[in-house]
């Protein structure tokens, strides 16, 4: 025959009521738990708004100056942060900045724009853009410039083996455009010469701005006689 404990009266009153504590407890954690998902998902008066940190992309419109070219742009700040729902929020990488026209630019163009993002996403931000204008670079070979012999001694005749050069150039585009065999001058120092045959390297000498990048031949043959033979 199973024996059964006697328990007092007032042990079995105690653990009664700490579970029914319990049981309250946990159907006020329920509650609040449920108002909160209610109130942060459906109530328009406590949205569930986060931020995002997105890179600005400048709107750069227009070209330079013919001649000209944009060497770089640079925007301050390159971020802005984006207040919004995560769901508004989730497809937004970039923004991008409000127009910077260059049309016609001879130099650096500085502006201060804003962005184009709805009002609700970003307060009114301002960013500076800063684009790097500079005469465009271009490259040419200029051909048949011919070599000249300079400061030879006197009595002495030179010829030089080819007379003509080619001379590659750089610089910019509005004067390489334009440059001509006659622009260039291909020389020899003759001060050191005396009869014979050598082979010599050339200088080129050319208008500002404009650099050599090359000469073919690099060294040509000269040839020294004297006057009358």
């Amino acid at each position: 025959m199973a024996v059964v404990a006697d328990v007092p009266p007032g042990m079995r009153s105690r653990r009664l009521f700490s579970e029914q504590n319990l049981l309250l407890l946990l159907s006020f954690l329920i509650a609040v738990t449920s108002w909160y998902y209610v109130v942060t998902t459906q109530n328009p008066r406590f949205p569930r708004t986060t931020f995002k940190v997105v890179a600005v992309i400048p709107d750069i419109t227009g070209e330079p100056a013919y001649g000209y070219s944009v060497l770089g742009v640079r925007v301050t700040p390159p971020t802005v942060t984006i207040t919004g729902l995560p769901e508004q929020l989730v497809e937004i990488e970039t923004v991008r900045t409000e127009p910077v026209m260059i049309t016609g630019a001879t130099q650096d163009v500085v502006r201060d724009v804003g962005l184009v993002v709805p009002p609700e996403l970003a307060r009114s931000t301002r960013v500076r853009v800063a684009v790097q204008i500079a005469p465009a670079i271009a490259a040419t070979t200029v051909r048949g410039v011919r070599v000249q012999v300079q400061n030879a001694p006197a009595g002495l005749v030179t010829r030089v083996e080819p007379a003509t050069v080619d001379v590659q150039v750089q610089g910019p585009v509005s004067i390489i455009n334009k440059i001509r065999p006659d622009d260039l001058l291909a020389r020899v120092d003759g001060t050191t010469f005396s009869t014979g045959r050598r082979r010599v390297t050339l200088t080129v000498q050319t208008p500002p701005e404009v650099t050599v990048l090359a000469i073919k031949p690099a060294a040509v043959l000269i040839v020294v006689i004297r006057k009358g033979s």
